[in-house]
């Protein structure tokens, strides 16, 4: 009688596990190690706009993210607007709208504090699971209900304390067009992150400075390639 062998694949499950908001905040202090300025560090993104009630895709868009610590500049893309940002301004340049925003530097717009950040007094209100699949750690944090967004998905290369993937989803349906409010989408903002670099390469980039977009120190005049922008000086704000 021969033998019959029956090899059955072994199948990893992975695993959700319910973590303190406590603990997720521990480990994103893990992650913003570079943000918070010890090293210069640059990565792209590709953002999508994802419909979930269709799967659609509804807009996508190139982004980059630059900090030379040396000089203590940052260079920036987000979708439709580049920013620059030093130790005295921050320039936003919105091409959609073509205008040039001028105001005080924030250390909310430095690195991925905001992609990682709870605010601690409101740690009760979230839900965090956890998921750590080979090299790769998932989070998923239920948002306090009322607000715009539901949910926030992250993937983590648990290895090089790297963010892969970054979602945002939205907690009700928006009109696509302004002017057809019949036509409504739930999206999903998914930003892919690759290429992080480090050190002496990214301080050999070529940064953009705020005098490339403005003529006089003050930042009142607009260089003659955005010339037609409106300027929007916001500094003197309180």
């Amino acid at each position: 009688m021969k033998l019959l062998l029956i090899f059955l694949p072994f199948i990893s499950l992975a695993q959700w596990v319910a973590i303190p908001t406590s603990q997720y905040l521990d480990e994103m202090d893990k992650i913003q190690l570079d943000a918070k300025f010890q090293s210069s560090y640059s990565y792209l993104c590709h953002y999508s706009f994802i419909d979930q009630i269709t799967n659609d895709t509804l807009e996508e868009a190139e982004g980059y993210l630059i900090y030379n610590s040396k000089k203590d500049l940052l260079n920036f893309q987000q979708v439709n607007y580049t920013g620059i940002q030093n130790k005295e301004v921050l320039v936003l340049c919105d091409t959609m709208n073509r205008q040039l925003l001028i105001q005080k530097p924030t250390i909310s717009l430095l690195g991925n504090q905001d992609l990682l950040d709870i605010p601690k007094d409101l740690q009760n209100q979230y839900q965090v699971k956890k998921c750590a699949v080979k090299e790769t750690v998932q989070y998923e944090i239920t948002l306090p209900k009322g607000g715009p967004y539901s949910m926030i998905r992250m993937t983590i290369n648990s290895k090089n304390l790297e963010i892969l993937n970054y979602q945002l989803v939205c907690a009700e349906t928006v009109a696509q067009d302004p002017y057809d409010e019949d036509k409504k989408v739930l999206p999903i903002m998914s930003i892919n992150f690759r290429n992080y670099e480090y050190g002496q390469k990214v301080e050999q980039k070529r940064c953009t400075q705020p005098l490339d977009y403005f003529t006089d120190a003050n930042l009142q005049k607009a260089s003659s390639k955005y010339a037609d922008f409106e300027i929007i000086d916001l500094r003197n704000n309180k």
